[in-house]
């Protein structure tokens, strides 16, 4: 079983056909159909019912076909992490920002960093600062833009005015 292997499955699953399937992978009908056998045969699960041309996802094979996307999402992710782990600059960037923020920021933000950070689009997750700050502390989040926090205790001063 290899990556290339669940592709084509997937593809048949969302094409509902093998013809289909095996010229949006640029590959031959035959080599696709006999990759799909191979790996039924491995996992000992028909993934697919064969009508004629039409390819129907069986009851066991939706497992069969959830797990392949995931699988090829993971492996998406991994592409995109060695990417970005190669040019800092390269991949997408998650940044929270708070609701009161948002919709006044980013109109200038989206386009400019899209400008000049074209390989690095831009994710936004828009919050309240108190949901916003665990997800930039477990990495969830490479920036945030949100209210200032006071330190723990300190209390906001006021300046007041009397008059005489």
């Amino acid at each position: 079983m290899n990556l290339r292997d669940l592709q084509y499955v997937v593809a048949v699953a969302d094409l509902g056909q093998f013809g289909r399937a095996a010229s949006a992978c640029n590959v031959s009908q035959p080599t696709l159909s006999g990759q799909i056998l191979k790996l039924e045969e491995e996992l000992g699960v028909q993934i697919f019912e064969r009508d004629g041309r039409v390819a129907r996802v069986t009851e066991r094979g939706e497992a069969i076909v959830a797990h392949a996307r995931r699988v090829i999402r993971a492996a998406d992710d991994l592409k995109t992490a060695a990417a970005a782990s190669r040019d800092p600059l390269e991949g997408p960037i998650r940044l929270g920002i708070i609701a009161t923020v948002g919709p006044y920021l980013a109109p200038y933000l989206l386009p400019a960093a899209a400008r000049g950070l074209p390989r690095a689009p831009i994710r936004l997750v828009e919050d309240l600062t108190g949901h916003l700050l665990p997800l930039l502390a477990d990495g969830k989040l490479d920036a945030a833009i949100m209210r200032p926090i006071r330190a723990s205790g300190s209390r906001k001063s006021r300046s007041t005015s009397r008059s005489a």
